[in-house]
């Protein structure tokens, strides 16, 4: 399963995006407020919203997003908050990035820092997310937060030969888009652990895969 990529509104001549990352924070602070866990909290913002709950899980999991802006409206009047500030504009990689030659040392580091994510991202799909693990007992979130440290820690090593290529982007990819593989998959505090669908997982896997490769494969194909 691919993931989806989130639709694209076009509002007064501007492209925009569902604004996961504040939906994601803003979700947690109602849930917390209402002292209920998230995923309770998501049964009861898709009984408003008309919709499945494992719709409204899949728009935290950055798997999908609103398939329309009613929905997106009617979520704001959930919060009471403008429907606009759960909308972020949508972005293009510019053309000055595109079909930049690298030297042989900086695409050495570009794939070192490629390795290191697909070894990170083959523990989260082995492990249903960071849940279980293969004898079937609980895999240990503290070291999915080393894992991931381990995957900055790699990217930060090659920053010399990286910075003013695919650094930036790729570091602003790791603390938002890659935070999701940590952020929501692990068990609630009572103990309470969801068994994922493999096919979330997958879906979650191949999304983040695609971005990651969006980002470094103009740096390695050079126009003729």
């Amino acid at each position: 399963m691919k993931g989806k990529q989130l639709r694209i509104y076009v509002i007064e001549d501007k492209e925009m995006v569902f604004n996961v990352s504040l939906f994601r924070d803003l979700f947690r602070n109602y849930a917390q407020k209402k002292g209920m866990r998230l995923g309770e909290y998501e049964y009861e913002v898709a009984e408003y919203l008309y919709v499945d709950s494992s719709t409204i899980h899949s728009w935290r999991m950055r798997v999908s997003g609103p398939g329309d802006i009613e929905k997106i409206k009617l979520l704001a009047k959930l919060w009471n908050i403008k429907y606009e500030l759960l909308l972020k504009e949508a972005k293009r990689m510019s053309t000055a990035m595109q079909h930049k030659e690298l030297s042989d040392r900086e695409k050495t580091a570009l794939k070192n820092v490629y390795v290191s994510f697909l070894n990170y991202m083959g523990i989260f799909k082995k492990t249903a997310g960071f849940i279980w693990n293969e004898d079937g007992t609980l895999f240990n979130i503290s070291m999915a937060y080393t894992l991931y440290a381990q995957v900055i820690n790699a990217l930060e090593i090659e920053f010399i030969d990286l910075k003013g290529n695919a650094y930036d982007e790729l570091k602003t990819f790791y603390d938002t888009e890659l935070t999701y593989t940590l952020e929501t998959y692990y068990c609630e505090e009572d103990g309470d652990c969801p068994e994922l669908q493999q096919a979330e997982t997958e879906g979650l896997y191949q999304l983040l895969l695609n971005q990651f490769k969006q980002i470094i494969v103009p740096f390695l194909v050079v126009e003729s």
